[in-house]
């Protein structure tokens, strides 16, 4: 590698060996040179302290050696790497700042590809390197790829200065071995070979460092994929993609597969992201005149031959001549020419001789996928075509049920109750006699027009990580002529734990390695925040502030990161109360802003929301919602600020992400964006107020057709504006499920100064039961329309707004009972309210 040659020990201490070399820049004798004190700050995960021969000098020195693989990522994700050249010095003269000076490349050793001048100057080097690959010193035939062979067989650098992923600021060298992916093959390695003097301005000692990039063989693999091309990550992991297995029959028409569907390889595409951020890799690696880019491609070794069968044989025709019943064909991008697909066609109807029905004929293609790194990177793959023999009419076939599972927080899916089923004749098929068992009868699961059975996870949230709900369907396939048997349909809907914060619960008592006062410590008092078991909501302990503008921050390791993409809406939630002003505390204060920050940046990646709860001195829930920006990066690393007054505890802290659509509102159509001109399920609780649908009230301006709003005015007494029963679908709320309910709001009314707060309710009429959710300091604007998201929790056990109103009338109640639920707007005296696009919908807790 570094053609290095190791010595025994022969110098007694490590200190002596790099305090004893000094040199002077003045006549102070009682100045000291700089020294390692501090050996063991070296010896990390990637790096060690070794001695080492220098062949330049001819000495023994010891050398810092940082070792990284080319797909090492490092804290928060972080893609760079910064090695302090002054790490473990100290200068015994107090006062005095070290800085570094004479910096100069160490020679690395000989290159044995140059045969004909580094080889002849070092043969006890070269030598046992070249004869065995059929090499002589002297050789002045060599061609451009035998170097390469040499160099590889040595562990000769592909470079050894700094450049491409090594960057040098002042003391520091910073490394960032994703860069030398396109450059490295397997073991192949890119290094700088370094030595300098640690000065404190007087006296000096030499110092050695070494930082090495280990190229990766990474072959290529078949994984689920993300429209981008990304890897599908389920907790952290790839998902594989198994080859495909192909049910026909022997009357079905050819079927064509194309088995590259899947394939990925992690060197083509980081080497194509980068790409996209430098241009042209060719131009970017150039090297000593020579470019070092390794492209790689996909390429298939596909033999018609390496064919195996099962249940029959090769087809032939009259004469004994084989029959083909193959045909293939390269997919390749129009642009760049590689390879991006590649196509089977497979003809069962060729084999129809062979089977009777009820057998089966197998056919397997096997074959082999490289990127053209080395023999190493070749990835074995398969795929199966299994024949079912017919009679002259046949029911729709299929061997046992069919069994799916779903995760409760998932979107909203569609089941193919077709699916592995066959006609051996190759007739249309039609789902009939679908039998829905009475537990799967409610909001969430539906049958399609064809057949195909809808579910919406989201209507099964309740159901807690760890638990299952199962629903089993019945049901028949027709090929208009005959029918098969009853098939049976088990869906499993999972439960899982959908927050994203690691430990929002303080529970061991401490902060934790991932949370730090906002103000970047993880120190608790004095630096403003303490730990304690009276902030506790749930548990034994919850954080507390001690002083004004400080609070708490989630770094990025605290986040589930990667989860979150650019059309996603998600919410921050915690648990917060107020101490009063006779307990030290600012009273009711709890605005607290919470702010989505760039990890490495610090910069907000979101604009910065505030809580509208108004302070209570008992614990009660905060909610901030977060909506989709076109301008995230799903792969930036966030982190969560939370930050307020003195005197403000913070508890079970969450970060949810969630996506609403128009399927999952639970408001009938009109009576939510009353384009209808009527809204027939509203009204006023008292008849001093009015309710009128008009355009003015309507929140799109667009002028392509007439659009309308609902505009709410309130006389001199608090009332309500209600969304009847009628208007919301019924049968819908479950406890133990969080519901929002949004619509776009103005303020119209002229007397603004009533206008604190917005309390909203969803009241089961029959029981009287209730939700609330309150909205603090609205604006005021008379022009201005927001977006306001109010969340509902059946079960949350908190109050708001003065300690005596309670966010669930009964948390015990039970929801999937309600089958009356009205919606209550609490509206101020003397105002006047447009509001448009009222939706409500369920969202993970």
């Amino acid at each position: 590698m570094m053609n290095f040659k190791l010595k025994h020990w022969v110098v007694p201490t490590l200190l002596t060996m790099l305090a004893g070399c000094n040199s002077s820049d003045s006549d102070e004798a009682a100045n000291q040179a700089p020294q390692l004190t501090m050996p063991e700050l070296l010896e990390t995960e990637y790096s060690t302290l070794q001695e080492v021969y220098d062949i330049s000098t001819d000495q023994n020195v010891m050398q810092a050696q940082y070792t990284f693989n080319e797909s090492d990522t490092f804290d928060n994700g972080a893609v760079h790497f910064d090695i302090d050249l002054l790490k473990g010095f100290t200068d015994a003269d107090d006062g005095q700042l070290l800085s570094i000076k004479n910096f100069k490349y160490v020679w690395v050793g000989p290159d044995c590809s140059d045969t004909i001048v580094a080889a002849a100057n070092y043969p006890e080097i070269c030598e046992p390197i070249l004869t065995p690959l059929g090499y002589e010193i002297g050789q002045a035939d060599l061609l451009f790829e035998d170097r390469k062979i040499i160099r590889k067989a040595q562990n000769y650098p592909i470079t050894d200065e700094i450049l491409y992923g090594f960057e040098m600021k002042q003391t520091v060298l910073t490394v960032t071995p994703k860069e030398f992916v396109p450059i490295l093959y397997q073991d192949e390695v890119s290094v700088v070979n370094i030595s300098f003097d640690v000065t404190d301005g007087i006296d000096s000692v030499r110092h050695y460092v070494l930082a090495k990039i280990v190229g990766e063989n990474v072959a290529p693999e078949f994984l689920e994929l993300e429209a981008d091309g990304s890897p599908v990550m389920v907790d952290g992991e790839t998902q594989p993609l198994a080859p495909h297995e192909v049910d026909v029959s022997e009357k079905s028409e050819k079927v064509t597969v194309n088995v590259l569907e899947g394939i990925y390889d992690q060197d083509i595409y980081q080497n194509e992201a980068f790409a996209r951020e430098v241009g042209d890799l060719d131009d970017y690696y150039v090297y000593h005149t020579d470019t070092s880019y390794n492209q790689e491609n996909i390429n298939i070794n596909f033999n018609i031959t390496n064919i195996t069968f099962d249940g029959v044989t090769q087809p032939v025709d009259a004469d004994g001549n084989e029959v083909s019943f193959t045909n293939t064909m390269r997919v390749e991008d129009p642009i760049t020419g590689r390879l991006i697909g590649f196509e089977i066609s497979f003809d069962p109807t060729k084999f129809a001789d062979q089977l009777a029905r009820g057998e089966v004929g197998i056919v397997t293609y096997n074959f082999t996928v490289t990127d053209g790194n080395n023999a190493d990177n070749v990835t074995e793959r398969t795929a199966t075509f299994r024949v079912q023999g017919a009679n002259l009419q046949n029911e729709p076939a299929f061997e046992g049920p069919l069994e799916k599972e779903i995760f409760a927080h998932a979107d909203i899916t569609t089941f193919d109750l077709l699916e592995g089923v066959l006609d051996l004749d190759g007739d249309p098929m039609e789902i009939i006699d679908v039998v829905v068992p009475p537990e799967a009868e409610v909001f969430g699961i539906g049958v399609a027009a064809d057949g195909s059975i809808v579910v919406d996870p989201y209507a099964f949230l309740y159901i807690e990580k760890g638990e299952t709900e199962e629903f089993n369907f019945a049901y028949k396939i027709t090929d208009g002529t005959l029918t098969s048997a009853e098939r049976m349909f088990t869906l499993t809907i999972k439960g899982a734990d959908v927050n994203l914060v690691i430990d929002g619960t303080f529970e061991d008592g401490v902060l934790g390695e991932h949370w730090k006062t906002s103000n970047g410590t993880n120190a608790e008092d004095p630096a403003g925040v303490v730990v304690n078991t009276d902030s506790a909501f749930t548990g034994n302990y919850g954080v507390e502030t001690l002083v004004n503008d400080v609070g708490i921050r989630l770094h990025a390791d605290g986040i589930k990161q990667d989860e979150i993409t650019e059309d996603d809406s998600f919410y921050v939630s915690w648990q917060s109360k107020s101490r009063p002003v006779a307990e030290g505390g600012v009273g009711k204060w709890e605005n607290i802003v919470v702010s989505i920050k760039n990890a490495f940046t610090n910069a907000n990646v979101y604009t910065p929301v505030f809580s509208t709860m108004r302070g209570v001195y008992s614990q009660t829930l905060h909610t901030v919602d977060f909506l989709p920006d076109n301008f995230f990066e799903e792969d930036e690393p966030i982190e969560i600020k939370l930050s307020g007054k003195q005197s403000i505890t913070f508890d079970d802290v969450r970060l949810v992400k969630y996506r609403s659509t128009e399927a999952r509102n639970l408001v009938k159509g009109n009576d939510g964006h009353f384009n209808s001109g009527t809204a027939a399920n509203w009204a006023m609780s008292d008849a001093d107020s009015t309710i009128a649908v008009t355009e003015e009230a309507n929140q799109d301006d667009s002028n392509t057709q007439t659009r309308y709003g609902l505009e709410l005015t309130n006389g001199a007494n608090w009332n309500s504006a209600r969304l009847l029963p009628n208007g919301i679908k019924q049968g819908t709320f479950k406890s133990g499920i969080r519901y929002i309910v949004e619509f776009d709001f103005q303020n119209t009314g002229a007397d603004t100064s009533n206008l604190e707060a917005l309390e909203l309710k969803l009241v089961d009429q029959t029981s009287g039961n209730f939700i609330a959710s309150p909205k603090n300091r609205l604006s005021k604007s008379t022009t201005e329309w927001q977006d306001l998201r109010f969340h509902f929790v059946t079960d949350s056990e908190t109050v708001y707004f003065g300690n005596n109103k309670p966010l669930a009338s009964d948390t015990e109640f039970d929801w999937s009972l309600a089958d009356d639920v009205r919606l209550d707007i609490t509206m101020p005296p003397n105002t006047t309210f447009n509001i448009d696009n009222v939706r409500i919908y369920p969202v993970p807790e």
